[in-house]
């Protein structure tokens, strides 16, 4: 049976902003699903709109996407109050905070009065006492509210599963009460009204998350997002070993460079120096690129994590509603995150330096370029070439497919 501490620490990274490295306060999410305290992103937007001089948006401190708010979005100090609060993260963490400390009436609280809590509504999301647990079971509008105790909410079975009341981005006051087939989303009863009173089929949403955890389309998203983390993961690897290689080959490159100067020690000095420094050149531009290339993976890897997380921590711990806001949320995403994986990895290109040191080299103090010199080649457009005068230090490009391939 899981302990209260084996759930914090499962949930302790799922709570943690990324900026502060402190559990959320005011959890806001931006369109890419990443999670912020409300005080961090808006210091974040102001340093990022007042460096790049531009006011109608900012990029994601994860992800690097950019964030363009609808309509008028007014003047950046607004913009993180406009984001919309990440429910499930605030769900979460009440219920961490109620297996790590004493929890108190929220009833009570409101009359000033402090009394130890001993059950928990699932659907108000709200702790009581046994005296105003027996009035919230009176009350015609809360009779049929799950109500289990304080003790069976610490344990496993009391956090997995439990549902609550989540409220709707559009109108932050209301709950969500309905779901819309016709567009995959839960929304208020106001947002029904408006937006799908020509929809075809729009049911209350006890009907809709009735075997969402279990669903084959909620399996799949997750499945797919495991599968897209590991695929990332290959390309990541690969860049990581190229850059190994590269620093390799560079080392063996200097190596058979000082093997050639000991020879001609007294004509090598002045060359060897001019062939260092275009080596040097071109290894920082290559791992400069691949620097580059890493961290949009790594960039889209985050988003993958995160989205899986998410995932994750709706099936174990959160609700079915709460599941089925987020199924839904991702499923629109799915496509988007897929074609940003295949680019990321048909545009992927190993480099490899190779030196060609010269065979005849009894006229190497007459010509200039005796030592050998520096090119960049991609082996998919024209086989490499050789200098068999001078010798050639050169850069080869493989395409992840093919090594693939092979």
């Amino acid at each position: 049976m899981a302990t209260s501490i084996e759930v914090k620490d499962e949930l302790s990274e799922l709570l943690t902003c990324p900026i502060c490295l402190e559990t959320f306060h005011v959890p806001k999410y931006l369109p890419c699903l990443h999670t912020f305290c409300q005080s961090c992103i808006s210091t974040f937007i102001l340093s990022s709109v007042t460096k790049e001089k531009d006011k109608g948006g900012f990029e994601c401190p994860i992800c690097r996407k950019l964030i363009q708010l609808q309509g008028n979005p007014g003047v950046p100090e607004t913009w993180a109050d406009q984001l919309p609060i990440n429910h499930l993260i605030t769900s979460m963490m009440d219920l961490k905070d109620i297996t790590r400390s004493e929890k108190m009436c929220n009833a009570c609280q409101l009359s000033n009065i402090s009394k130890k809590a001993e059950y928990w509504c699932t659907v108000c999301c709200e702790a009581y006492c046994p005296e105003c647990t027996n009035y919230h079971r009176k009350f015609r509008m809360t009779l049929n509210h799950k109500i289990i105790s304080i003790e069976e909410l610490k344990s496993s079975e009391g956090v997995v599963g439990t549902s609550g009341i989540v409220f709707c981005d559009e109108h932050p006051d209301k709950a969500i009460e309905v779901f819309c087939e016709d567009h995959s989303k839960p929304c208020c009863t106001l947002c029904a009204t408006l937006n799908h009173r020509k929809c075809e089929i729009v049911t209350t949403i006890d009907k809709a998350i009735t075997g969402i955890k279990t669903a084959t389309q909620t399996k799949d998203l997750l499945q797919k997002l495991q599968q897209f983390s590991q695929e990332v993961d290959s390309p990541l690897k690969i860049i990581k070993n190229n850059k190994t290689e590269i620093e390799t080959e560079s080392s063996n490159i200097i190596l058979e460079i000082d093997s050639l100067k000991r020879n001609f020690i007294k004509h090598l000095e002045r060359m060897e120096n001019e062939i260092k420094e275009e080596l040097s050149t071109k290894k920082g531009e290559i791992l400069k690129d691949l620097e580059n290339e890493a961290m949009g993976l790594t960039s889209l890897k985050c988003t993958v994590d995160n989205w899986k997380r998410i995932m994750d921590t709706c099936i174990k711990h959160g609700s079915e509603l709460q599941c089925l806001t987020e199924v839904n949320r991702l499923l629109i995403k799915k496509d988007e995150l897929d074609k940003q994986r295949k680019d990321a990895m048909s545009m992927l290109k190993i480099r490899n330096l190779k030196f060609q040191p010269i065979d005849f080299i009894k006229s190497c103090e007459s010509n200039k370029n005796w030592f050998g010199s520096l090119s960049v080649y991609d082996p998919l457009m024209h086989e490499p070439s050789v200098n068999m005068q001078t010798g050639n230090i050169e850069i080869v490009y493989t395409c992840l497919a093919l090594l693939m391939e092979r």
